[in-house]
């Protein structure tokens, strides 16, 4: 079965939002500490990323169709709202959808949620193996399961176990069963929140990254303290164009419309700065040289063994 190589983890036409009058983009690279130009369609890529296999073992793009179907759905809304147009109930499902596959999609939310399940295991594993004796009990229990000629006494599993020593790795398979079943609940929860449309000046810009999608800290928030999607004050913010970006606060049903001024656009493209994983993107470098500058990007801590991405 033929299926598509090239998935992109931050849509090609989404991109093109950003792009300047040549269709090209501007990327600064983290990892290289360098800028480059590009088309759209090289941006953002990955082989396979979203390949899965059927049970007899062909593999399939129906996850990369299923995602190019929320984003023609988004299309059009996407449209509406940067010419100021109210958009209708079964629009903003559409957009809340678009925004949750967004949430998901990328590299970074499958690092961030690999690593919590990976230190989930790495625990639960010192605490089914918590000692020699019980070590001793589960080797007891699948002694049939262990392949003639291979031996490992009870000391052993449990040196190795609590040595941490070993490298657990998640499937990638399991990241996409995860964002798939995800998706609708996170839209669902954007549905039910206040969502506020706003539009930046001729003068200035968004711009937007490798995990578009951002997450801000309620007022006053206690240093020492978490906040997550659900979290009262703290906003949801994603550039759906370079001129129009879309933030959901709290709960409620309000769709507001509103003119924002250089400041608050500068504090947000600072935040998507720091909160990419290895990407920047603009149609105009100048603005990416200044915000690389002024967030003093290039000096900010990077796992450069964390983050691999094309």
């Amino acid at each position: 079965m033929s299926t598509s190589k090239r998935h992109h983890y931050v849509p090609q036409k989404y991109l093109s939002y950003f792009s300047d009058s040549a269709n090209l983009i501007h990327v600064y690279d983290r990892a290289s500490n360098e800028y480059r130009i590009q088309q759209p369609i090289n941006t953002a890529v990955k082989s396979h990323y979203y390949r899965v296999y059927l049970k007899n073992g062909e593999p399939t793009d129906k996850v990369e169709k299923f995602i190019g179907e929320i984003e023609s759905n988004a299309w059009p809304v996407i449209e509406k709202i940067s010419k100021n147009q109210t958009v209708s109930h079964l629009e903003k499902q559409k957009l809340a959808m678009y925004v949750a596959i967004q949430k998901l999609r990328v590299p970074e939310y499958e690092m961030e949620t690999n690593e919590l399940k990976e230190k989930l295991i790495a625990k639960t594993n010192k605490l089914q193996y918590q000692s020699v004796d019980d070590t001793q009990a589960i080797i007891n229990e699948y002694e049939s399961e262990i392949p003639d000629g291979e031996t490992i006494t009870a000391d052993e599993l449990f040196e190795f176990v609590h040595s941490d020593r070993y490298k657990i790795k998640i499937p990638r398979e399991h990241s996409i069963l995860d964002m798939m079943n995800r998706c609708t609940d996170f839209a669902e929860y954007f549905m039910q929140m206040n969502w506020t449309f706003t539009t930046c000046g001729s003068s200035t810009q968004f711009i937007t990254s490798d995990n578009p999608f951002t997450l801000t800290a309620p007022d006053n928030q206690s240093p020492f303290r978490g906040y997550g999607l659900l979290t009262p004050g703290a906003m949801k913010i994603v550039a759906l164009t370079n001129s129009v970006s879309l933030c959901m606060g709290d709960q409620g049903e309000a769709m507001f419309y509103k003119q924002i001024g250089r400041e608050w656009v500068r504090q947000f493209n600072y935040h998507q700065a720091v909160t990419s994983s290895q990407y920047l993107y603009s149609g105009n470098k100048q603005l990416l040289e200044s915000i690389v500058k002024r967030t003093s990007l290039a000096e900010l801590p990077y796992d450069r063994d964390r983050v691999s991405m094309s």
